[in-house]
Protein backbone atom coordinates (compact mmCIF):
# COMPACT_ATOMS: atom_id res chain seq x y z
CA UNK A 1 0.00 0.00 0.00
CA UNK A 2 1.24 3.19 -0.60
CA UNK A 3 2.05 5.83 1.94
CA UNK A 4 0.26 8.87 1.25
CA UNK A 5 0.61 10.74 4.25
CA UNK A 6 1.37 14.34 4.30
CA UNK A 7 5.10 13.89 6.49
CA UNK A 8 5.94 11.52 3.82
CA UNK A 9 5.24 14.17 1.17
CA UNK A 10 7.01 16.75 2.48
CA UNK A 11 9.94 14.79 2.91
CA UNK A 12 13.11 15.61 0.64
CA UNK A 13 14.72 13.19 -1.81
CA UNK A 14 18.29 13.51 -0.11
CA UNK A 15 19.73 13.32 -4.02
CA UNK A 16 17.73 15.98 -4.89
CA UNK A 17 18.38 18.51 -1.98
CA UNK A 18 22.46 17.51 -2.83
CA UNK A 19 21.99 18.61 -6.36
CA UNK A 20 19.83 21.77 -5.21
CA UNK A 21 22.09 25.27 -6.14
CA UNK A 22 24.10 26.74 -2.95
CA UNK A 23 22.96 30.78 -3.66
CA UNK A 24 26.45 32.63 -4.43
CA UNK A 25 28.63 34.72 -2.47
CA UNK A 26 28.00 37.92 -3.07
CA UNK A 27 30.55 40.18 -5.50
CA UNK A 28 32.17 43.52 -4.70
CA UNK A 29 33.38 45.44 -7.34
CA UNK A 30 35.14 48.58 -7.72
CA UNK A 31 31.49 50.36 -8.66
CA UNK A 32 30.16 48.81 -5.01
CA UNK A 33 33.30 49.47 -3.05
CA UNK A 34 33.30 53.04 -4.02
CA UNK A 35 29.65 53.29 -2.91
CA UNK A 36 30.14 51.75 0.64
CA UNK A 37 29.37 53.90 3.39
CA UNK A 38 31.75 54.53 6.20
CA UNK A 39 31.33 54.89 9.76
CA UNK A 40 33.32 56.88 12.37
CA UNK A 41 34.23 53.46 14.21
CA UNK A 42 35.68 52.23 11.32
CA UNK A 43 37.53 55.54 10.21
CA UNK A 44 40.14 55.59 12.91
CA UNK A 45 43.03 55.50 10.61
CA UNK A 46 42.34 58.62 8.16
CA UNK A 47 40.77 60.30 10.73
CA UNK A 48 43.90 60.20 12.54
CA UNK A 49 45.87 61.11 9.37
CA UNK A 50 43.44 64.12 9.38
CA UNK A 51 44.21 65.42 12.36
CA UNK A 52 48.29 65.47 11.67
CA UNK A 53 47.73 67.19 8.61
CA UNK A 54 45.78 69.87 10.11
CA UNK A 55 48.71 70.52 13.16
CA UNK A 56 51.33 70.15 9.82
CA UNK A 57 49.62 72.38 7.70
CA UNK A 58 48.81 75.22 10.40
CA UNK A 59 51.71 75.42 11.87
CA UNK A 60 53.94 75.50 8.47
CA UNK A 61 51.42 78.52 7.46
CA UNK A 62 51.15 80.22 10.84
CA UNK A 63 54.76 80.36 11.43
CA UNK A 64 55.01 82.67 8.22
CA UNK A 65 52.16 84.88 8.41
CA UNK A 66 50.36 84.64 11.78
CA UNK A 67 47.33 83.46 10.46
CA UNK A 68 45.72 80.02 11.17
CA UNK A 69 44.25 78.31 8.23
CA UNK A 70 42.53 75.55 10.75
CA UNK A 71 42.10 77.49 13.56
CA UNK A 72 39.52 79.73 12.72
CA UNK A 73 38.52 81.42 16.11
CA UNK A 74 41.96 82.19 16.87
CA UNK A 75 41.25 84.40 13.51
CA UNK A 76 38.31 86.14 14.28
CA UNK A 77 39.85 87.07 17.57
CA UNK A 78 43.11 88.56 15.55
CA UNK A 79 40.48 89.93 12.97
CA UNK A 80 38.40 91.58 15.59
CA UNK A 81 41.29 93.07 17.51
CA UNK A 82 42.98 93.97 13.44
CA UNK A 83 39.73 96.52 13.16
CA UNK A 84 39.93 97.49 16.05
CA UNK A 85 43.68 99.18 15.25
CA UNK A 86 42.15 101.23 12.64
CA UNK A 87 39.71 102.40 15.02
CA UNK A 88 42.27 103.87 16.98
CA UNK A 89 44.43 106.73 16.17
CA UNK A 90 47.88 106.66 15.87
CA UNK A 91 48.02 103.06 16.24
CA UNK A 92 50.09 100.56 14.71
CA UNK A 93 47.89 98.70 11.85
CA UNK A 94 48.34 95.44 9.85
CA UNK A 95 47.05 95.59 6.57
CA UNK A 96 48.22 92.47 5.02
CA UNK A 97 47.72 90.10 8.09
CA UNK A 98 44.24 92.20 8.76
CA UNK A 99 43.24 90.73 4.96
CA UNK A 100 44.38 87.39 5.26
CA UNK A 101 42.74 86.48 8.57
CA UNK A 102 38.88 87.65 6.78
CA UNK A 103 40.31 85.92 3.57
CA UNK A 104 41.19 82.33 6.02
CA UNK A 105 37.78 82.61 7.16
CA UNK A 106 36.02 83.30 4.47
CA UNK A 107 37.67 80.31 2.38
CA UNK A 108 37.54 77.94 5.19
CA UNK A 109 33.53 79.12 5.38
CA UNK A 110 33.16 78.13 1.78
CA UNK A 111 35.52 75.60 1.67
CA UNK A 112 32.86 73.88 3.95
CA UNK A 113 30.15 75.07 2.01
CA UNK A 114 30.98 73.65 -1.02
CA UNK A 115 32.26 69.78 0.73
CA UNK A 116 28.49 69.76 2.44
CA UNK A 117 26.72 70.57 -0.69
CA UNK A 118 28.67 67.84 -2.87
CA UNK A 119 27.93 65.19 0.62
CA UNK A 120 24.65 65.85 0.06
CA UNK A 121 23.95 65.01 -3.87
CA UNK A 122 27.07 62.23 -3.73
CA UNK A 123 26.40 60.67 -0.56
CA UNK A 124 28.25 62.39 2.77
CA UNK A 125 29.52 58.66 4.33
CA UNK A 126 30.21 56.88 0.96
CA UNK A 127 33.98 55.94 -0.27
CA UNK A 128 33.92 57.73 -3.49
CA UNK A 129 32.54 61.34 -1.69
CA UNK A 130 35.25 61.26 0.88
CA UNK A 131 37.82 59.64 -1.58
CA UNK A 132 36.93 62.92 -4.12
CA UNK A 133 36.88 65.48 -1.42
CA UNK A 134 40.36 63.84 -0.07
CA UNK A 135 41.50 64.42 -3.77
CA UNK A 136 40.15 68.12 -4.39
CA UNK A 137 42.11 68.73 -1.01
CA UNK A 138 45.25 67.87 -2.35
CA UNK A 139 44.94 69.78 -5.34
CA UNK A 140 43.79 72.98 -3.60
CA UNK A 141 47.13 72.05 -1.30
CA UNK A 142 49.22 71.26 -4.53
CA UNK A 143 47.96 75.00 -5.86
CA UNK A 144 49.13 76.52 -2.73
CA UNK A 145 52.57 74.58 -2.68
CA UNK A 146 52.77 75.79 -6.55
CA UNK A 147 52.72 79.30 -5.64
CA UNK A 148 55.27 79.16 -3.16
CA UNK A 149 58.01 76.54 -5.33
CA UNK A 150 57.22 80.00 -8.05
CA UNK A 151 58.37 82.65 -5.78
CA UNK A 152 61.99 82.87 -4.20
CA UNK A 153 62.95 80.80 -1.41
CA UNK A 154 62.71 83.20 1.61
CA UNK A 155 60.58 85.78 0.31
CA UNK A 156 58.76 87.10 2.98
CA UNK A 157 55.02 87.14 2.85
CA UNK A 158 53.38 89.97 0.65
CA UNK A 159 50.02 90.82 -1.02
CA UNK A 160 51.58 89.75 -4.22
CA UNK A 161 51.40 85.95 -3.52
CA UNK A 162 50.66 85.10 0.20
CA UNK A 163 46.80 85.53 0.58
CA UNK A 164 46.48 83.19 -2.16
CA UNK A 165 48.50 80.48 -0.40
CA UNK A 166 46.39 81.28 2.71
CA UNK A 167 43.09 80.92 0.86
CA UNK A 168 43.84 77.82 -0.99
CA UNK A 169 44.98 76.02 1.97
CA UNK A 170 41.95 77.24 4.19
CA UNK A 171 39.62 76.11 1.93
CA UNK A 172 41.10 72.83 1.66
CA UNK A 173 40.53 72.56 5.85
CA UNK A 174 36.94 73.73 5.73
CA UNK A 175 36.37 71.00 3.34
CA UNK A 176 38.31 68.37 5.28
CA UNK A 177 36.32 69.87 8.42
CA UNK A 178 32.51 69.91 7.11
CA UNK A 179 33.21 66.25 5.37
CA UNK A 180 34.26 65.27 9.16
CA UNK A 181 31.56 66.06 10.64
CA UNK A 182 29.44 64.69 8.21
CA UNK A 183 30.87 61.35 9.94
CA UNK A 184 29.92 62.29 13.55
CA UNK A 185 32.99 61.45 15.33
CA UNK A 186 32.53 61.59 19.08
CA UNK A 187 36.02 61.34 19.19
CA UNK A 188 37.99 63.22 16.02
CA UNK A 189 35.70 65.64 15.53
CA UNK A 190 35.85 67.63 12.65
CA UNK A 191 39.63 66.67 13.12
CA UNK A 192 40.47 70.48 12.59
CA UNK A 193 39.52 72.10 15.82
CA UNK A 194 39.93 70.25 19.13
CA UNK A 195 39.35 72.74 22.09
CA UNK A 196 35.93 70.47 22.28
CA UNK A 197 38.10 67.32 22.45
CA UNK A 198 40.14 68.55 25.51
CA UNK A 199 36.96 69.75 27.53
CA UNK A 200 35.60 66.17 26.71
CA UNK A 201 38.42 63.97 27.90
CA UNK A 202 38.49 66.67 31.00
CA UNK A 203 34.89 65.93 31.98
CA UNK A 204 35.06 62.23 30.87
CA UNK A 205 34.33 60.00 34.19
CA UNK A 206 36.50 57.55 33.13
CA UNK A 207 39.64 59.94 32.81
CA UNK A 208 41.24 58.44 35.25
CA UNK A 209 40.83 54.57 34.33
CA UNK A 210 43.58 52.39 33.04
CA UNK A 211 41.40 51.67 29.99
CA UNK A 212 38.81 54.06 28.36
CA UNK A 213 38.62 53.31 24.62
CA UNK A 214 36.45 56.87 24.51
CA UNK A 215 39.13 58.79 26.42
CA UNK A 216 41.93 56.95 24.45
CA UNK A 217 40.68 57.57 20.75
CA UNK A 218 40.08 61.96 21.99
CA UNK A 219 43.35 61.46 22.88
CA UNK A 220 44.90 59.95 19.67
CA UNK A 221 43.17 63.25 17.68
CA UNK A 222 45.12 65.20 20.18
CA UNK A 223 48.42 63.58 20.17
CA UNK A 224 48.55 63.34 15.81
CA UNK A 225 47.81 66.95 16.21
CA UNK A 226 51.01 67.72 18.05
CA UNK A 227 53.11 65.52 16.16
CA UNK A 228 51.79 67.10 12.61
CA UNK A 229 53.01 70.59 14.31
CA UNK A 230 56.63 69.02 15.70
CA UNK A 231 56.76 67.43 11.87
CA UNK A 232 55.78 71.16 10.49
CA UNK A 233 58.56 72.99 12.52
CA UNK A 234 61.31 70.23 11.53
CA UNK A 235 60.36 70.80 8.09
CA UNK A 236 60.78 74.16 8.46
CA UNK A 237 64.20 74.00 10.22
CA UNK A 238 65.36 71.60 7.26
CA UNK A 239 66.13 72.09 3.67
CA UNK A 240 62.92 71.82 2.53
CA UNK A 241 61.63 75.24 3.95
CA UNK A 242 57.93 76.44 3.60
CA UNK A 243 57.89 75.76 0.04
CA UNK A 244 58.83 72.38 0.29
CA UNK A 245 56.73 71.37 3.44
CA UNK A 246 53.65 72.74 1.61
CA UNK A 247 54.46 69.77 -1.21
CA UNK A 248 55.02 67.22 1.35
CA UNK A 249 51.63 68.04 2.69
CA UNK A 250 49.55 67.89 -0.41
CA UNK A 251 51.24 64.52 -1.06
CA UNK A 252 50.42 63.49 2.46
CA UNK A 253 46.79 64.51 1.55
CA UNK A 254 46.98 62.48 -1.41
CA UNK A 255 48.29 59.63 0.58
CA UNK A 256 45.15 60.54 2.82
CA UNK A 257 42.67 59.95 -0.15
CA UNK A 258 43.40 56.41 -0.54
CA UNK A 259 43.07 55.77 3.03
CA UNK A 260 39.65 55.58 2.84
CA UNK A 261 39.75 52.78 1.32
CA UNK A 262 40.97 50.84 4.58
CA UNK A 263 37.79 51.44 6.38
CA UNK A 264 35.48 48.52 6.60
CA UNK A 265 32.02 49.11 4.94
CA UNK A 266 29.20 49.65 6.98
CA UNK A 267 25.25 48.90 6.21
CA UNK A 268 23.90 52.25 4.55
CA UNK A 269 21.73 53.80 6.61
CA UNK A 270 18.22 53.50 6.84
Amino acid sequence: MTDDSPSSSNKMNPDLESQSPSPKPSQRNFSSILNEHVEHHNAAIPLAWQSFITGLVDLILYSRSQVWVGFQTGNMVQFSGNIAQFMLPDYQRHPLKTLMRILSIVAFFLGSFVSSVGGRYVGDRTRKWLFINSVLQSCLLWGAAGILLSRPEYEQPTFDYFPAVLTLAAWSLGMQAAASQKLTSPHFATTVAFTATITQIASDPNLFKLRSPTRDKRMVGIVCLCIGAGVGEMLLYADTNLRGAMAIVAGFKLIQAFMWFLPKASPPPQ
